[in-house]
């Protein structure tokens, strides 16, 4: 035999207060890098809007595929391209690699403007590395444009 009614237990909000409830703005929190001591004393930081966004990105260029427990898919392999000369073809990959997660990953932000460097031409010592400029629109706060700079040594 298939059930064909529910059973509603409590009261059921007028629609005053379900307009109420679903107009709230939604707003995403997140955890603040790098962790350790923050204003006021605490060791972790709450942050909200451009801060959470541009933690989120360069979290995701800085980890490795496979390097996150549950979630082996995120991140990139940036890595792999340090000891490469850069190229045409090697920056249409690392372009590749870099507009794939953020467009799984970070929905909430298109890609306006991409610059890839060697640490050789930014007079690095010490080793290979890239460095990672983009500048983004961020589509849910009110298209606002912002940059992001990441260094992957």
């Amino acid at each position: 035999m298939v059930q064909t009614s529910t059973d509603l237990f409590g009261i059921k909000p007028d629609s005053q207060t379900t307009l109420q409830l679903t107009a709230r703005a939604k707003t995403n929190y997140g955890l603040g890098f790098p962790i350790g001591s923050q204003s006021g004393g605490n060791h972790y930081d709450k942050v909200t809007g451009l801060k959470l966004l541009r933690n989120n990105i360069e979290q995701l260029i800085l980890t490795e595929k496979g390097e996150r427990i549950m979630i082996p898919q995120f991140g990139m392999s940036i890595r792999r391209f340090l000891f490469q000369p850069i190229t045409e073809e090697l920056f249409v990959e690392i372009k590749y690699e870099i507009l794939n997660a953020i467009s799984a990953f970070v929905p909430d932000v298109r890609v306006t403007k991409l610059k890839v460097t060697s640490a050789e031409e930014l007079n690095v010592e010490g080793g290979m590395g890239l460095n990672i400029d983009l500048s983004l629109v961020a589509t849910k706060i009110n298209n606002t444009i912002f940059t992001v700079g990441v260094k992957v040594l």
